[in-house]
Parts: C-alpha cells; sequence; structure tokens
C-alpha cells in the first residue's frame, strides 16, 4: 500500500504542477453541428505543456497504475497494491516495438490482494446476456419490457466472453459498473466508482493509491494533428503508456467519425488501423482493449469499417450515449450489441436530444434521465461498465460540480450509484 505521506506529497506536487494534458479536450458538439452551436471556450485546450511538467506528471500516474497490478496466481482475478514502479526516464524513450520495453514491477510483502467480484458476474454474462426493461423519461407510460437475445446472439455472447479470459483484468473495474469522465466529481463521487478516464493518456489523481481506489483508463485521443494537446497526446500514448506494464485497460480514439470541434478527426479509416496495430496490437492478451468511441453513435459507419480491417479485435465496444430518454439509450445499446457482440462501456452518457445537439436544461428531465439509465445499464448484461460524461457542450444544469459542491445533478447520480 503506498503510505500517506507519499500520498500527500504526491498531491501537492499535482496541485502545484496542474494537469500537463488538459481532460477537456474532448466532444463539445456532435455532428451535423458547428462550432457557433454554443459558446464554449477552448482557449484552455490550445496551450502546450512544458516538458519538466510532463515528466513529474508521468512519474505520479505510473505510480497511481502500479497500484492496479493484476495477479493470476489464483483462478479468480485479483487486483494487487504495489509500492514500486519501473518509471521511464523522458530522455530514455523510445519508439515502441511489437512488446513494451519494461518489465512488470515484482510483488512485496508489502502487497495486498483481494478478490474481484466481477470475475463470478463475467461467467454468468457468457451465457445470455439480458436487456433491462426502462421507463421513458418524457413519459409515464413504461417502455416494453426487453427480452434476452437470440440463440445466435447467445452463442456471440460465448465468443465475447471468450475473448477476454487471456487477460488478467476483469471486464468491470473492481466489479463496479459507475465510472465518470473527466474528474470534476472525482473526489466526491471516488468510493462508488469503479473507474474514470479523462480523454489523455494518463488520467491521474494523487490520493488514487489504494488498491480500491477508481481505476484510471488511458486513451489515445487522436493522431496528433488536431492541435498541439492531441500531438502531445499521441507522442505520449505511443511513447509511454504503450510501454506501462500491468495496464488493465486502454481505449482507442475518441470520435473519429466527426470533424467538430471536440472531436478527433480521423476520417482516413486505413491509416487509423495501421495505429491500431502498430500500438493496441502489442497489448492483447494482456491488457483489455477498448474500441474507438463514436460520435455518430447508432448511425455510425467509421466502426463498421474500422472493425472490418483491423486483425486485432477489441475487447470491449466503447459506447456514447447522448438522448432524452430510455428508448433512445437502448437503440444505441442494441446497435452496438447487434453489430459487434462485444462486451460494451458506455464511456459517456448525457441528457441530451441528439441531432440537432441540445442539451437539456429541465432539471426535472435530468434528475429523471439519471434515476432510470442507471439501473438500466447497471440491470443491463451486455453493459460492463458506464460513465457520467462531464463532456463540454453540457448544459449547466448536468454539471456534477459547481465551485466544489455537488449540483442537484451530481447528487442524484451519486444516489443512483449508492443503490449498487
Amino acid at each position: 500500500m503506498i503510505s500517506k505521506a507519499f500520498v500527500v506529497a504526491t498531491l501537492a506536487l499535482t496541485v502545484t504542477l496542474g494537469n500537463a494534458f488538459p481532460p477537456d479536450r474532448h466532444r463539445k458538439f456532435h455532428h451535423g453541428h458547428s462550432s457557433e452551436s454554443l459558446s464554449v471556450s477552448s482557449s484552455s485546450c490550445t496551450e502546450e505543456p512544458e516538458t519538466s511538467t510532463i515528466v513529474a506528471q508521468e512519474t505520479v500516474y505510473k505510480t497511481i497504475l502500479a497500484s492496479y497490478t493484476y495477479s493470476s496466481a489464483s483462478s479468480s482475478h485479483a487486483v494487487v497494491a504495489t509500492s514500486k514502479v519501473a518509471a521511464v526516464p523522458s530522455s530514455k524513450r523510445s519508439p515502441v516495438s511489437s512488446k513494451p520495453a519494461v518489465s512488470a514491477p515484482k510483488a512485496s510483502s508489502a502487497q495486498i490482494s483481494y478478490v474481484e467480484v466481477s470475475s463470478a458476474k463475467a461467467s454468468s454474462k457468457a451465457a445470455a446476456p439480458t436487456r433491462a426493461s426502462a421507463t421513458k423519461v418524457s413519459s409515464t407510460k413504461a417502455a416494453p419490457t426487453k427480452t434476452s437475445s437470440s440463440k445466435a446472439s447467445s452463442i456471440q455472447a460465448s465468443a465475447a466472453a471468450a475473448a477476454y479470459t487471456s487477460t488478467k483484468a476483469p471486464l468491470t473495474p473492481h466489479g463496479k459498473k459507475a465510472g465518470m469522465s473527466g474528474g470534476d466529481a472525482y473526489y466526491l463521487w471516488e468510493d462508488l466508482l469503479g473507474w474514470w478516464w479523462d480523454y489523455t493518456p494518463f488520467p491521474n489523481k494523487t490520493d488514487s493509491g489504494e488498491s480500491t481506489a477508481p481505476v484510471p483508463v488511458p486513451i489515445l485521443w487522436g493522431n496528433g494533428h488536431v492541435d498541439a494537446v492531441d500531438k502531445e497526446r499521441f507522442d505520449y500514448f505511443t511513447t509511454t503508456t504503450v510501454q506501462l506494464t500491468d495496464l488493465p485497460y486502454v481505449m482507442g480514439f475518441y470520435e473519429p467519425d466527426c470533424s467538430s470541434t471536440g472531436s478527433s478527426d480521423m476520417p482516413d479509416v486505413d491509416a487509423a488501423v495501421v495505429l491500431w496495430e502498430k500500438y493496441f496490437a502489442p497489448l492483447k492478451g494482456k491488457t483489455l482493449l477498448g474500441s474507438p468511441g463514436m460520435c455518430k453513435q447508432a448511425d455510425e459507419t467509421w466502426l463498421e469499417e474500422f472493425y472490418s480491417k483491423i486483425s486485432t479485435p477489441w475487447d470491449f465496444t466503447t459506447v456514447h450515449i447522448n438522448k432524452v430518454d430510455m428508448d433512445g439509450v437502448n437503440k444505441d445499446l442494441d446497435h452496438y450489441w447487434d453489430k459487434y457482440a462485444l462486451p460494451i462501456w458506455v464511456t459517456e452518457f448525457s441528457c441530451v436530444q441528439d441531432n440537432p445537439w441540445i442539451p437539456s436544461t429541465d432539471q426535472t428531465l435530468i434528475n429523471e434521465y439519471i434515476s432510470n439509465i442507471v439501473p438500466l445499464l447497471e440491470k443491463d448484461d451486455r453493459v460492463y461498465a458506464y460513465a457520467y460524461s462531464t463532456g463540454e457542450g453540457l448544459a449547466e444544469e448536468w454539471k456534477p460540480v459547481i465551485n466544489g459542491v455537488l449540483t442537484e445533478s451530481g447528487q442524484k447520480y451519486l444516489d443512483a450509484i449508492s443503490a449498487y
């Protein structure tokens, strides 16, 4: 276990340094929208971080990630907390080869392990995924209860389960589906979260030294062409993140199917395939790979082409859901399950009328939406993780935290996930 003194010291370090890669570099507007649709500033996304800041931040992140070393010593999935990590000095970074260059830190007598409760869930999910019934938010009439998939889908689910049995990490981090994108409410929700991410190649919170803290999940946001922040993130991911040992999870490109502000704008699918095979394929089998996440949700075509061309399949499909009712949520889930039949991570959800993009400002509707979507995702066996979106382009009423205090929406999510 990492000492409290270290936690305090690294917390102070991060406060001093700030975030080298701003976590707000993500979707602001969906397909069919121009940047004039909303007045959201992106000035904080264009500052280029200093190298010294990046090096210090990466040391903090590697220490945090070391607390999520997965052990294969028993038949159950176990998490081991370690207090040591092999850091890679910036002067020794080199292009990624077919295998990570950093060896795994050895376990010590100070390690703490526990059985991951989600391992039992994983085996049961392979049988036949069920879909939760849902109540449409904007109506008092309950939506029809969805039944299990067909026999063909059950066979697909078994194949999906087999795809991740070779890796050490469970599909649901810490057995808790609930997570968050961005770090706004991290310290107010962390006890109930299994994981989190912030659109960067090394999400970090310096009090995450305990083995039960939410697991940070890095992402290769884009191919480096959008701006200086995108380039910095690409360089860091491709030289450092991919060399981290015992990396439990990693995710692919952020909304490459859109060119609007806040999307990674990667229309060349063939070029994306090359990047995937170069940087993600070597991680297969020891790290769970998350697919690129689509801007166009159920209307996507980019991912279908990408899937047909890659030789290294992902382990879980990342899905962005921006809808105002559960009918829309189920439509998105059905699309990704029916097309790819792989475990689903809903890496962003928010209360938005999509296409045209109109974030809900109705607090009553938002509250009902949160109260309905959390149990729906918890009960849907196709879904292994989900995250409350704190992305830009959302209504003020959706923000979970303002001035360090939970908003009504933030409290509603806390209440909802507390039931699980």
